[in-house]
C-alpha cells in the first residue's frame, strides 16, 4: 500500500526556539491519524508545513 504522507527528519525553529527536532511520520493511504499533544508543542506548525504555508528548516515532507 502506498503512503499518502511521508515526513522525514523535519526540523523547525523560530529564532533560538526549536519547535521540531527530527520528526518522522508515515501515514498509509486510507488511514486516519490524529495529532495529539499539549498546547504549544507544534501541532499546528506541522500542519502548516504539510500544506506548504510554512517553510521547514531541514528534512522532507
Amino acid at each position: 500500500m502506498k503512503n499518502i504522507i511521508e515526513i522525514r527528519d523535519v526540523k523547525t525553529a523560530f529564532g533560538d526556539r526549536i519547535i521540531h527536532n527530527g520528526i518522522n511520520i508515515t501515514v498509509p493511504k486510507g488511514s486516519i491519524y490524529g495529532l495529539l499533544g499539549p498546547s504549544g508543542c507544534g501541532k499546528t506548525t506541522l500542519l502548516r508545513e504539510m500544506v506548504m504555508l510554512q517553510d521547514i528548516c531541514a528534512g522532507e515532507i
